[in-house]
């Protein structure tokens, strides 16, 4: 529990102070998978970002399940 808080601030103070993230903006979001990358998705999805995410092909399906939509170039 105390990784998840420590990802959750780390994600709040890289997208809303530093990026100043708005509604409506696309963020890309590298390494998806990982419990900051999560962490990342569900902040930037309560904030009204558009999401784009990697992240590994075995990692696909838990990225998928947390509403992000699987897309190919």
């Amino acid at each position: 529990m105390q990784q998840y808080t420590f990802n959750i601030s780390q994600g709040y103070f890289a997208l809303a102070e530093l990026g100043r993230l708005q509604p409506y903006q696309t963020l890309l979001i590298t390494a998806a998978s990982s419990s900051t990358g999560m962490a990342a998705i569900a902040m930037a999805k309560k904030m009204g970002a558009t999401i784009i995410a990697t992240t590994r092909t075995s990692k696909k399906r838990d990225v998928k399940n947390i509403g992000v939509a699987e897309s190919r170039g």
